[in-house]
């Protein structure tokens, strides 16, 4: 059974769309009946920001997905020479997907691994030059040196 933004509107407040839609003059309300639904605001936003930025990232041959690990590893506002696994929890995907988002950026050339001195089995991660270089420009942030 599928419920309407309407119906959830109504079970949550106890009031009919119908009763709610009239602003003060009496006119009727233009917005719709989700724009008072946090989560269904909250879903909007998320779904303007991931447009906007990948609209940003795409001349540059990037999704929003490998922006956001460069985020991540940069100099400048991330942390480099972390390891896969911990990329992976904060761009919040699992193991798999990070293993093959690093793949795609080591191919590209912009991130490289190193061997951890202190665990030999695990890989740190840093962006290249190359890297530092388009996250600087695509951020618009100056890069430290």
């Amino acid at each position: 059974m599928t419920i309407s933004l309407y119906e959830q509107r109504e079970m949550v407040s106890g009031q009919s769309y119908e009763d709610t839609s009239h602003t003060l003059s009496g006119r009727q309300n233009e917005q719709p009946a989700w724009h008072s639904i946090a989560t269904a605001i909250a879903r909007r936003f998320h779904q303007i920001c991931a447009a906007k930025t990948a609209e940003l990232v795409r001349p540059a041959g990037l999704t929003p997905l490998q922006y956001g690990a460069l985020l991540h590893l940069n100099k400048t506002t991330g942390k480099p020479s972390i390891e896969q696994n911990a990329l992976a929890e904060r761009i919040n995907v699992d193991r798999n997907t990070a293993s093959l988002l690093v793949d795609q950026l080591v191919r590209k050339g912009l991130v490289e691994r190193q061997v951890n001195g202190a665990d030999r089995r695990a890989r740190l991660l840093r962006l290249t030059s190359e890297g530092e270089d388009l996250y600087a420009t695509l951020s618009g942030t100056p890069q430290s040196q």
